[in-house]
């Protein structure tokens, strides 16, 4: 755990998104401790890391922190000297403004994989935008297998470097399989033969591929599947070696903590249930293909 103290310079309180935040500075870098969290969000953040490395997803680094009598995580800033960081939303409302400007037909506001690749493109002809569309497709699989609902525009970004985007490292994964809830009385519906499906599949992930799949991440990881069998195949491959275990060993041990039992028993269950599901599909479209 990382303790803040006088060592670490208050640069700016940071009001966007639905938690308290500060930058702070130390040995000329910066970062950014987030605290407030409800329940066990600081324990989302960490094991999100961990699993999304295992896929091979870029991710932000999390480690727990304490800064006087609040809890909560702190995160080394990503950007180079000359970067600057542009969440999804302010993109796409820039685009959209240049389509206005210029009569040009689109709209933007949904929060699709889809407009995410056509307002990079648009700022960006340089890009590859086959190589981004699967690296989102990737990361939508990873948010709905691990249940994290609030992926929406303002928590994916691109990295501007001299007029060329990137995509940014994943970031907030906050309310991971529901543990910005009361994880406990969840654990107690389970332990008393409450459906963990039932328990789990209303969450919704706040990002699709367009607009036209389902709000259900399962129905819309078939839609997917259906249509684009082959890819599905090729990115849910690297999910095969998800380990949740694993995650919450190594969180364990990089914080010096130990992750609440209750912590560990839901995110386990949930998570490995969510995966032969999104599996159970996979196979049947794999059976398809090979026929």
């Amino acid at each position: 755990m990382i303790i803040i103290d006088d060592s670490y310079k208050q640069i700016s309180a940071y009001t966007r998104g639905r938690k308290e935040k500060e930058w702070l500075e130390k040995d000329n870098k910066r970062y950014l401790y987030k605290f407030g969290a409800s329940n066990y969000e600081i324990f989302a953040e960490t094991i999100a890391e961990q699993l999304g490395k295992q896929v091979g997803i870029n991710m932000a680094s999390y480690k727990i922190a304490k800064m006087k009598n609040s809890y909560g995580v702190i995160t080394e800033s990503f950007l180079k000297p000359g970067e600057l960081i542009i969440s999804s939303d302010k993109l796409k409302l820039a685009v959209q403004s240049i389509y206005e400007e210029n009569n040009l037909t689109g709209n933007l506001k949904a929060n699709t994989i889809s407009n995410l690749v056509e307002a990079a493109f648009t700022y960006d002809s340089t890009i590859n935008s086959s190589a981004l569309f699967d690296e989102l497709i990737k990361r939508w699989m990873f948010s709905g297998l691990i249940m994290e609902s609030d992926k929406n525009d303002t928590n994916i970004s691109f990295i501007k470097s001299e007029n060329k985007l990137k995509l940014s490292p994943d970031y907030d994964n906050s309310t991971m399989c529901r543990l910005n809830e009361n994880v406990e009385n969840l654990v107690s519906k389970v332990r008393s033969n409450a459906d963990m499906y039932k328990l789990t599949d209303g969450i919704q992930n706040a990002l699709k591929p367009t607009e036209r799949n389902s709000d259900n991440f399962l129905v819309a990881f078939q839609e997917f599947s259906e249509k684009y069998p082959e890819k599905a195949i090729q990115i849910f491959s690297k999910f095969e070696s998800i380990n949740v275990n694993n995650a919450i060993k190594t969180v364990e041990q990089i914080n010096e903590v130990n992750v609440p039992w209750a912590v560990s028993y839901f995110v386990e269950k949930a998570i490995n249930l969510r995966y032969i599901d999104m599996k159970n599909i996979i196979n049947r479209y794999s059976k398809s293909i090979h026929k």
